[in-house]
């Protein structure tokens, strides 16, 4: 089996060197697995059509890809697998509190989901679908991961006080991530 390459896709206000993301892509990287972080256009003011853009330009899709995503992030690959075609599978996602539909407490992020999104397209193209969210999560509460789990038909994995799994949460590292990869990559 061909190695995998994974990308990670951070969310809003986010950039490379966020979070849990340079400790991800090195520990992927110490393993032999290339990574890349993506730096996803004006993410403090992002727009749906150049963030989808930006994935289609930056992209290398195969069968052995991993997109992991970080909330706004979430959503963005969600989107741009929907519109790979029906043929084109991929080995993976990890979606960290992850969201697909508008979310209230973030109304400046309501164009990403002005389009209903093919779950079942989505199922046929992801082999593994992960989803992880925190039950204390106050930016994308964790209902909006359930339901994104429930629609994907998601492996579920939920932290007791995982917060938005920033840094200023504690999650410098995120080892649950790295083992989910691990395990789609195995």
């Amino acid at each position: 089996m061909a190695k995998p390459h994974i990308y990670i896709v951070h969310g809003y206000t986010a950039s490379v060197d966020s979070n849990w993301f340079p400790w991800l892509k090195t520990t992927l990287e110490n393993k032999g697995i290339t990574t890349t972080v993506l730096p996803m256009p004006e993410s403090h003011n992002p727009n749906d059509e150049a963030w989808l853009a930006y994935l289609k330009n930056n992209i290398t899709i195969s069968k052995n890809t991993i997109l992991v995503g970080h909330s706004l992030g979430c959503i963005a690959i969600l989107k741009y697998v929907e519109q790979l075609p029906i043929t084109q599978k991929i080995r993976g996602v990890v979606l960290v509190s992850g969201f697909a539909e508008k979310v209230d407490t973030l109304p400046e992020l309501d164009q990403f989901n002005q389009n209903p999104t093919n779950y079942h397209d989505l199922i046929i193209k992801i082999q593994t679908r992960i989803v992880i969210a925190s039950l204390n999560d106050e930016i994308v509460p964790y209902h909006y991961s359930e339901r994104l789990k429930e629609r994907l038909q998601a492996e579920y994995y939920t932290l007791q006080n995982g917060g938005h799994f920033l840094d200023r949460d504690g999650f410098s590292e995120f080892p649950l991530v790295y083992e989910q990869i691990t395990k789609i990559t195995n």
